[in-house]
């Protein structure tokens, strides 16, 4: 079985801009990701609003060999920040088990793959690849005390403490206990991490003890998939089961000017995989970073 085969992406999608995104991601992968180029790609739809994709999107999409799947969700989640992102990680993550893939590749639909990404993948043996967050932000400190959000976190995911690990955040570089980038996870999907975080999300996204949180300050509504994903995988893994991804993969583009100097891509072409947020939605982002043949036309075009 090839590396292509035994491989699949998967990201979430609806209807309006971030149709749009997932279309060019599909296409980055097909144009510029190699040896995993004719990889199976999972576009996850909620049930009920395939419908609404413009048919000019689901033309571009077959053509690319990608059906979008539909899986179940809640109305509740759907309008919760980054609800649906985590039980679509989950249904993704099932069906590319049934698939029979070794490794499943979830991207953020504003991402894009600029090059063969497998020279930077996990080992075998990793059960899950990934990136740390680019911003402290909610995150906690390592030089800090845990404090009662965190405190929550770990209680209400059942985390041993002595699991802890650190991670430094990629942009503002402090030193942070375990807080993972969701925007990239590289998993193996025999062993459901992602199906475990969406059962956690859902067993404790209105609990009443993250609740008050939300009250307080609005990051941590938006974070607390993120921050539950860091329970769950602190709870499921170990160490030894963690693989680090390196810096060009899921690299933020549109952080790039903040970004460490030691550590700042020179050109486009430099990146396996980079997210852009909403740089492409400004007039200058060529301007940003260099950006070299084949990936300016390319974009140009877009």
């Amino acid at each position: 079985m090839t590396r292509a085969a035994r491989t699949a992406f998967a990201f979430s999608l609806r209807a309006g801009e971030l149709e749009d995104e997932a279309v060019t991601l599909v296409e980055s992968i097909r144009r510029f990701a190699g040896s995993l180029s004719g990889a199976s790609i999972l576009a996850m739809v909620p049930a009920g609003e395939s419908a609404s994709l413009r048919q000019r999107s689901l033309d571009v999409l077959k053509q690319l060999g990608v059906e979008p799947t539909t899986f179940d969700v809640d109305p509740e989640v759907l309008s919760f920040p980054y609800g649906m992102k985590v039980i679509a990680a989950g249904a993704a993550e099932r069906l590319a088990a049934r698939h029979g893939c070794e490794r499943m590749i979830w991207m953020d639909a504003d991402s894009l793959v600029i090059r063969d990404p497998a020279p930077v993948l996990p080992p075998a043996d990793a059960v899950l690849g990934y990136r740390p967050v680019d911003h402290t932000l909610i995150g906690s400190r390592a030089d800090e005390p845990i404090d009662a959000f965190w405190r929550s976190v770990y209680d209400a995911c059942g985390v041993d403490e002595e699991s802890l690990f650190t991670v430094t955040a990629s942009v503002d570089q402090q030193e942070l206990r375990a807080y993972v980038n969701a925007g990239l996870l590289i998993v193996q999907p025999r062993a459901q991490l992602l199906g475990a975080w969406a059962r956690t999300f859902l067993d404790l996204y209105l609990d009443v003890r993250f609740v008050p949180f939300y009250e307080r300050d609005h990051r941590y509504k938006i974070f607390i998939h993120q921050a539950l994903f860091a329970g769950v995988v602190l709870r499921e893994l170990t160490a030894a089961q963690l693989h680090l991804l390196d810096h060009r993969a899921s690299y933020p583009l549109h952080m790039h000017a903040d970004y460490p100097a030691h550590r700042r891509a020179t050109s486009l072409g430099d990146l396996y995989t980079c997210r852009y947020d909403t740089l492409f939605d400004g007039c200058d982002w060529r301007s940003q970073i260099v950006i070299d043949e084949p990936w300016r036309s390319w974009l140009d075009r877009r």
